[in-house]
């Protein structure tokens, strides 16, 4: 038997067309014994758009497009896959069955969304998770509605009153929290996990596009998970790439990048959005995680990947992977992370997770 398994973590993919890939790229993805990554858009011709600002569909004639990427396991947490209405999810869930990618994070319920993919791998049983703190109004599943895994984040606002005496119109301080019912129920699900599988892997759909800061909250959900059992938090939704960082020993990406993403937002949204959320850090840079895992040792490496103009990404060449390398070192260290980057074998980089007491 094999006794190390191979997996890769990929970020956002979103896909409108056919989705073209690099034969390096194609020879990665299909030597790893599974790829996990988030899947951003409903698959269906049904539904109707909901009432938000961004939209997404993918015609069900592009379902193949997907094996392309050699996908095994998806996440449907994400802030995107109801767009169109719960029907569309479903019927996602099913044109994912027929082309046998199983996926995490939505259900027809809370207790469906939330439940584990097991996966026997090598000498490793896996467990895969997702969930979303992205939640548009009515997305989030409850024990009676279906929907995606949700973590609400309570976001406050304080203010010095001594300052803004002195200095009229200073920003206030913004503070983020998760909701401590939904984390805890999470909490439940990745303990009663644990007791069936070595590892797990969890894709977490958070933080703010197209900027490069870890919040509050992330931090919070991070922290928690990974003391209660999660090896492997894998951030998504950011559009960019974040920081890594070693809580409580255990690995989190907290953005991966886009991985495949045809959509281009209008330039009128563009420029209402920098208005909102000031300087957006749009970067074409990913990267693809890949995790060796076995019953006694765990390798890290990142692989660069650039996406080009249609949204399809291929290997970096070097100087573009030196600089993603010094780009998450940077952001890594921010964190106060306790992560080492190091090139070798070309353009690949190591992750050394530097142990924490």
């Amino acid at each position: 038997m094999k006794q190390c398994s191979e997996i890769l973590c990929v970020g956002d993919i979103q896909f409108e067309t056919h989705i073209t890939l690099d034969p390096a790229l194609t020879q990665l993805l299909g030597k790893a014994d599974i790829v996990f990554g988030n899947l951003e858009t409903p698959i269906s011709n049904r539904g109707h758009p909901v009432n938000k600002v961004i939209t997404m569909r993918t015609d069900p004639a592009h379902l193949s497009e997907l094996r392309k990427l050699n996908l095994k396991i998806v996440t449907l947490a994400n802030n995107h896959i109801l767009d169109f209405g719960v029907e569309p999810m479903f019927d996602t869930m099913r044109y994912l069955d027929e082309i046998n990618i199983r996926y995490v994070g939505a259900g027809r319920n809370r207790k469906e969304a939330s439940a584990p993919v097991m996966v026997e791998s090598g000498s490793v049983k896996i467990g895969f998770l997702g969930a979303a703190c992205t939640l548009p109004l009515d997305f989030a599943a409850n024990d009676s509605k279906p929907g995606i895994a949700p973590i609400h984040v309570n976001t406050y606002l304080r203010m010095d009153p001594v300052i803004e005496q002195e200095q009229p119109g200073t920003p206030p301080f913004i503070y983020t929290e998760p909701d401590g019912d939904d984390l805890n129920y999470l909490v439940e699900v990745v303990k009663n996990t644990k007791q069936e599988v070595d590892y797990i892997i969890m894709g977490i759909h958070w933080g703010v596009p197209f900027q490069n800061r870890v919040l509050d909250y992330q931090a919070k959900i991070a922290d928690v998970l990974t003391k209660n059992g999660v090896d492997f938090v894998v951030g998504h939704h950011p559009h960019t790439l974040h920081g890594l960082s070693a809580a409580n020993n255990k690995v989190v990406f907290y953005s991966l990048g886009n991985f495949v993403f045809h959509y281009k937002a209008p330039v009128s949204l563009v420029k209402k959005f920098s208005r909102i959320m000031g300087n957006m850090q749009s970067s074409p840079f990913s990267t693809i995680a890949k995790l060796s895992i076995s019953k006694s040792e765990t390798a890290i490496e990142l692989t660069p990947v650039v996406l080009n103009d249609e949204g399809n990404p291929r290997l970096a060449t070097d100087k573009e992977a030196e600089q993603i390398r010094l780009t998450l070192q940077n952001l890594s260290a921010d964190l106060g992370s306790g992560i080492e980057f190091e090139a070798s074998n070309g353009i690949v980089i190591k992750v050394k997770v530097n142990s924490q007491t």
